[in-house]
């Protein structure tokens, strides 16, 4: 979904939710190591979008094209690879 400019965005509310789904989806293997990773990880996340706020309308026209020229193979070996890399335990 799109983002409505005129709507202000509550990334530290998405943080909370974002931990703690992490906190349900990992509850084996979660520690304060991975906790103090993840609001590492956050942290940048957020610093990173609060700078870039609005240019993406600017990368939406080039996200399409690159989207799609890829067939549903290559994009399903996006999506496995972006899994593997940020949630595989």
């Amino acid at each position: 979904a799109k983002h409505n400019p005129t709507q202000a965005v509550n990334l530290s509310e998405y943080k909370s939710c974002m931990l703690a789904s992490l906190r349900g989806v990992l509850p084996k293997v979660w520690d304060s190591d991975y906790e103090v990773a993840w609001n590492w990880f956050w942290g940048n996340v957020e610093r990173k979008l609060k700078a870039t706020m609005g240019s993406p309308l600017e990368w939406e026209v080039a996200l399409q094209r690159l989207f799609s020229s890829l067939s549903e193979e290559q994009m399903f070996q996006i999506r496995k690879s972006i899994y593997e890399h940020f949630f595989a335990a």
